[in-house]
């Protein structure tokens, strides 16, 4: 029975490995999409001779898409450091407040 459990635990999380992936890889499409997308504004305003707004479009995309990765990669290293330190400040949270019947 314990061992039926076991590998259902297994078959789970193998799927939430799977689905958390196939997220990413959509996100990635879709983003990659949005971009072409902005490109070919920004070539089609260019092309008609509209330059301030395909400068704007051009400029907002590629500092949102830059700054998307970026701030995604930093808060990403940043998750990954704080892994299991969950429990650690909750008890340095508890430890450092004020009991009752202290002097403190």
């Amino acid at each position: 029975m314990a061992e039926d459990q076991q590998r259902h635990i297994q078959k789970m999380d193998e799927k939430a490995i799977d689905l958390t992936a196939a997220e990413r890889m959509r996100g990635q499409f879709l983003g990659f999409a949005a971009a072409i997308a902005a490109f070919a504004t920004v070539v089609s305003c260019a092309f008609l001779g509209a330059i301030t707004p395909a400068s704007i479009v051009g400029g907002t995309t590629t500092l949102g898409i830059v700054g998307i990765f970026v701030l995604g990669k930093l808060i990403q290293a940043s998750g990954s450091s704080d892994d299991g330190d969950e429990s650690d400040d909750d008890d340095d949270q508890k430890s450092q407040q004020k009991k009752p019947g202290s002097d403190q």
